[in-house]
């Protein structure tokens, strides 16, 4: 019992539902900010976030982008494409899909 939901009769593995488990969370009721600065501590940094995670989704603010002409990732694009690797790590029935824009000519 740790205070949080404890009446609902279920187990609280990570209180802010922010991907860290609450026995490796610093701040475990304050969700992480994943912005790349400290995204381990499970606690809310400065700077806006590039991955949100939600309840039934996984939403990357940051493009991931293509090097020009090919179907290879740029580095920014592997790097964004990290960011939702992390995310979805330990979670349990998740379904990718993607949207796209593309410059028309």
């Amino acid at each position: 019992m740790d205070g949080f939901e404890d009446n609902d009769g279920c187990p609280d593995l990570d209180n802010d539902k922010d991907g860290i488990p609450d026995k490796q969370d610093k701040c475990p009721n304050e969700p992480e900010t994943l912005n790349g600065y400290k995204d381990d501590d499970g606690c809310p940094d400065p700077g806006a976030p590039i991955v949100v995670l939600r309840e039934d989704k996984i939403d990357i603010i940051e493009r991931i982008t293509f090097l020009p002409g090919q179907t290879e990732l740029s580095p920014a694009g592997l790097s964004s494409s990290s960011w939702w690797a992390w995310s979805c790590a330990g979670t349990l029935n998740w379904r990718a899909s993607a949207s796209t824009c593309a410059p028309t000519e």
